[in-house]
């Protein structure tokens, strides 16, 4: 073998040729190269060349420990390595130039370029050089954007009209004209550019510069449209911009073909002023002059990132100025939850949350609510005010605000629902007026909505209601001709009132001649009804109007309370309360004009009713009985018998004291026992009358405890949510749960009788321990768990379940200052709730003993992830739930999906160590069992794990192969802990161990690190 054809055997054995050179080093690193060859030399692929390697060991080490020959080693290694890096920076000026020749590199192709070139450079020497061309670093989705963004021949003419029209109004583009930031969300945008539309149009006025108006807000509501149409118009304004940038330099070098210093932070914050970022500025500018041979001096970049541009006139100041320089608008915004004092340009206050950027917003709203409240629009003002509300308000946030802007929208929205009430009220006189005849009552209501409420179309009921008194008015004069001809005038005088009731004329007429009185008026009582019959009075067409008193007979159709008029001779009274004596007068009724008397009854009937809620809860040789004892009731008996009850058999009495329980002693535990309850209650002459009764019986025995700690678990989102509640195994009884729609209303009490569960929602059982349900509509949902046992159901807590869509793929990074975190956002959604704890993950986005962040979608999109700062050395428990508000409701997602939940940890790491090896037998002259031994370093909950075996090479992720164990998750209480396990052979296979969930690798945020052993450890043949 000649020694020119050799490797060098500085990267045979991977051994740096600038690194200090140490004997020991060299020892172990040869040493472990040899088993790598050795084992490589058992696969027929690579049996040559480390048969080959094996062979040069003498030679490498006599090379190696000689310290002449191993300089010369280390300087050809040396020139070997300059002349690669010399190959790899050509590589990279080659790749780079091609992938930029478009304008511009996509971060992904950045990335590549890291990946492949690491050798030669940093990440930051990169991205330097790429910086220094000013190419623009872009995302796919901006590239896509960009490259398909096409204005057509239309959107140009209407956005040169907008131009037109905003130079006319001395406007500067349609976020200025409609007085709201480019922040501003696109449906909030086209809003307010109808409102805009809605309010010239409506003033009807034809000047030049009401016409500019309508013309401008119609455009604005085209290119607010959507998202999309929006994107045009903004397109729009960067090449205005850039434009005008360009023209800025063209000027600047006319006569010197530089841009000094100076020149380039002017032009910097000129392109700043204009809402352009101060990079993508940077980068035209130089591209810019590239493309004209202009030479650049590239200086003040910083610091122009550093200013702000005034919100109002778009000039730039400093960023410590409290007030702009040229208009003297604030610049800075306190906080009306909190209290700081932040940037005019921050979208929320980095301490709470709270969303500050919407302030010119909200001002805006407030502006347009006055003017809906003013022109009378109160429903519109409710509905503006609901969503000015919504933007200056934060779920995180329960107290009430007390700054100006938060007192302005309660003071509106109080006066405008005021005054929207008033508004219905009237609206609803009016129909009542009509639909009951009373047009005369509805002419007045109809006059004063006219005088109070200008716009409202009247017309319809106006012309009702003049129709039908007309009407009315002609058949009375008909009336009043042929009373004066001797006939009996009634039955005329009763057309009239059924055309109009309220004709005062002919009430007067019939009140002269009231009708005859109805007769032998009896009731009957059944459960908790009392019904009523008579005998007909002997006049035509009539009514019968019903009075009902307590106590006492009435004497007038006004002493006791009106029930109803009705036109039959019979009445069911639903509505009478038990345990009074109850008296009724029945009055005939003509066209409101009542009979002298009344049919009455001769004594008062007294409805009896029973307990409700019954409950007879077993105890250790005891029973407990509460109930809801009647209105009225004056006393409750109770019987108990070891037999049913029957005529002979009425039982033995229980001492009752309280009114609404009772405790039976001494009893048998085992044994049957029956109650029987009564309820009595006084009569008019002071006797006590006794219902009929209730029964119920009991097994006395030791209760058992309520289920606690429902868990929640979500199993399944598509295509509907799947959720399994579990509970612990009950000691007797039944386990299930009670789903309801709303939060239910149990008072005070922790038992109910099963028969009740119904009124409060649906009982839901499956096994003894859990239950599966499928959820397919959106919304709030409770839980409650009930143990059932003797006819009761025992309550635990109510648990609140959110059906909406959680974030998904929620994944964190470490960095030196802060948690990065990311997650996919739920459609919908504009903003969540970042919620984290330090020894368990939150139990929902109000837990006490975790910390909470709202986050908007825009803040997140500005990094395209959330940062944790001021972290501290920790385990984070972090959730993250999402927030949809919908019609004045807010949505939080319950958090419960895995996707939406992770452990990161800054303090707790779980080492693992692991390796395959053969059981000692026999002093070694026997082959022993083939064992995965697993060492662990760390206390808390081992991950699941899972070994994964593949045949010529080990398994580098665990899809490589085959699963050859798994095993569970435990928790380790020791801080070193050792697990054995026998595994099966597998021929000429290597094994690998790898977490189940990767998320929980250190790597990614997790808390577990898995250390790979040498190629011959992992062995299972």
């Amino acid at each position: 073998m000649s020694e020119v054809s050799r490797p060098n055997f500085y990267e045979l054995l991977e051994i740096d040729p600038s690194q200090p050179w140490s004997d020991g080093e060299f020892s172990k690193i040869l040493k472990i190269k040899q088993g790598e060859w050795t084992k490589k030399t058992k696969i027929p692929k690579y049996k040559f060349e480390y048969t080959r390697y094996l062979q040069m060991v003498r030679l490498i080490e006599q090379i190696m420990r000689d310290s002449e020959s191993r300089e010369q080693e280390r300087k050809q290694a040396l020139e070997s390595q300059s002349q690669q890096a010399q190959i790899f920076k050509q590589q990279f000026e080659g790749d780079l130039k091609g992938i930029v020749a478009k304008g511009y590199i996509l971060e992904s192709e950045v990335k590549n370029l890291i990946t492949k070139f690491s050798s030669v450079f940093s990440e930051s020497e990169i991205r330097r050089q790429i910086s220094n061309l000013g190419i623009e670093i872009k995302t796919k989705e901006e590239a896509n954007d960009s490259e398909n963004i096409k204005i057509n021949d239309t959107d140009k003419t209407k956005i040169g009209e907008i131009e037109n029209n905003l130079n006319f109004l001395n406007q500067q583009d349609l976020y200025n004209f409609l007085g709201l930031p480019k922040t501003t969300r696109t449906d909030e945008l086209c809003a307010a550019a109808s409102n805009r539309y809605e309010e010239i149009k409506n003033t009807g006025q034809s000047t030049a510069e009401a016409s500019a108006i309508m013309a401008l807000a119609g455009h604005a509501k085209t290119f607010f449209k959507d998202d999309e149409k929006r994107k045009i118009y903004d397109f729009s304004l960067s090449l205005q911009v850039f434009q005008s940038l360009e023209e800025a330099i063209d000027n600047i070098t006319l006569h010197e073909k530089i841009i000094y210093g100076k020149q380039f932070t002017y032009l910097l914050e000129l392109a700043f002023s204009r809402g352009i970022d101060v990079e993508k500025a940077k980068k035209h500018i130089i591209t810019y002059g590239r493309n004209k041979k202009i030479a650049v001096e590239m200086a003040g970049v910083e610091a122009v990132k550093q200013k702000i541009a005034c919100p109002q006139c778009q000039t730039i100041n400093e960023r410590d100025q409290d007030f702009c320089s040229n208009c003297g608008s604030s610049l800075k915004i306190k906080c009306p939850s909190c209290g700081l004092i932040s940037s005019i340009e921050d979208r929320a206050c980095s301490k709470c949350s709270f969303p500050i950027g919407n302030e010119s917003i909200v001002r805006r709203y407030l502006v347009e609510s006055q003017k809906l409240i003013h022109q009378k629009f109160y429903e519109d003002a409710v509905n503006h005010l609901n969503l000015t509300q919504q933007a200056w308000s934060s779920p995180l946030i329960s107290q009430t605000l007390n700054d100006d802007l938060s007192k302005q929208i309660s003071q509106l929205k109080s006066e405008a629902e005021q005054k929207k009430q008033n508004l219905i009220n009237c609206q609803q006189q009016l129909n009542h007026a009509i639909n009951e005849r009373l047009y005369y009552e509805a002419r007045r209501i109809l006059q004063q909505l006219k005088l109070e409420f200008a716009s409202l179309d009247l017309n319809r009921e106006e012309s009702k209601i003049e129709a039908e008194i007309h009407k009315a008015e002609s058949e009375l004069e008909k009336v009043r001709q042929l009373e004066t001809q001797g006939e009996d005038p009634i039955d005329l005088y009763q057309k009239v009132l059924s055309i109009c009731k309220d004709c005062q004329a002919a009430k007067d007429a019939l009140a002269k001649t009231p009708p005859f009185p109805a007769s032998q008026l009896s009731a009957n009582k059944s459960h908790k009804i009392i019904n009523l019959s008579w005998q007909a009075s002997p006049s035509k067409k009539v009514g019968y109007t019903i009075i009902r008193k307590y106590h006492s007979q009435p004497i007038s159709s006004k002493d006791g309370e009106q029930l109803d008029t009705i036109f039959s001779t019979s009445y069911d009274d639903n509505t009478v309360e038990s345990g009074k004596p109850v008296y009724y007068a029945i009055y005939t009724n003509r066209e409101g004009v009542l009979a002298v008397n009344s049919a009455q009854l001769e004594q008062p009937i007294l409805l009896t009713s029973e307990v409700s809620n019954l409950v007879a809860q077993a105890m250790d040789t005891q029973v407990n009985l509460t109930w809801t004892h009647p209105q009225n009731v004056t006393e409750i008996q109770i019987y108990r018998s070891t037999q049913p009850f029957n005529t002979s058999n009425q039982g033995e009495r229980v001492e009752v004291i309280n009114i609404s329980n009772v405790i039976d002693k001494n009893l048998e535990n085992g044994k049957k026992y029956y109650y029987l309850i009564y309820s009595l209650f006084k009569n008019y002459d002071g006797s006590l009358i006794k219902s009929q009764g209730i029964t119920i019986d009991v097994i006395p025995e030791k209760p058992p405890s309520p289920l606690e700690d429902l868990t929640i678990e979500v199993i399944k989102t598509d295509p509907y949510y799947q959720l399994k509640l579990s509970w612990q195994l009950p000691t007797k009884g039944e386990g299930a749960v009670l789903q309801s729609d709303s939060f239910p209303d149990f008072g005070k009490t922790h038992l109910l009788p099963q028969g009740s569960l119904s009124e409060y929602g649906k009982v839901l059982q499956e096994t003894n321990t859990s239950v599966t349900i499928t959820i397919e509509k959106k919304g709030i949902f409770y839980f409650t768990p009930i143990l059932l046992f003797q006819k009761n159901a025992y309550l635990g807590k109510t648990r609140e379940y959110v059906n909406v869509d959680d974030v998904s793929n929620l994944k964190c990074q470490k960095q030196t200052n802060e948690i990065q975190v990311r997650w996919n956002w739920p459609e919908n959604c504009q903003e969540i709730i970042l919620s984290h704890g330090e020894r368990q993950f939150p139990s929902s986005h109000k837990d006490s003993n975790a910390t909470h962040i709202k986050v908007t979608k825009n803040q997140y999109n500005l990094k395209g992830y959330y940062p944790l700062t001021s972290i501290t050395n920790r385990d984070y428990f972090i959730v993250v739930y999402a927030v949809f508000n919908k019609a004045g409701q807010t949505l939080i997602a319950s958090g419960l999906n895995e996707s939406a939940r992770v452990r990161i940890s800054l303090s707790t790491l779980m080492k693992i160590n692991y390796e395959i090896s053969r059981e000692k037998k026999g002093f070694g002259l026997f082959k022993g069992k083939l064992l995965l031994i697993i060492n662990i370093n760390g206390k808390g909950q081992m991950p699941d794990l899972v070994l994964v075996y593949k045949q010529g090479g080990k398994p580098i992720k665990k899809t490589d192969g085959e699963t050859a164990l798994t095993i569970s998750s435990t928790i380790l209480q020791e801080d070193k802990t050792t697990f054995t396990y026998e595994l099966k052979e597998q021929n000429r296979c290597y094994g690998s161990l790898f977490l189940a969930n990767d998320s929980l690798y250190e790597s990614k945020g997790g808390y577990v690190r898995i250390n790979k052993p040498e190629i011959d450890k992992l062995e299972m043949f």
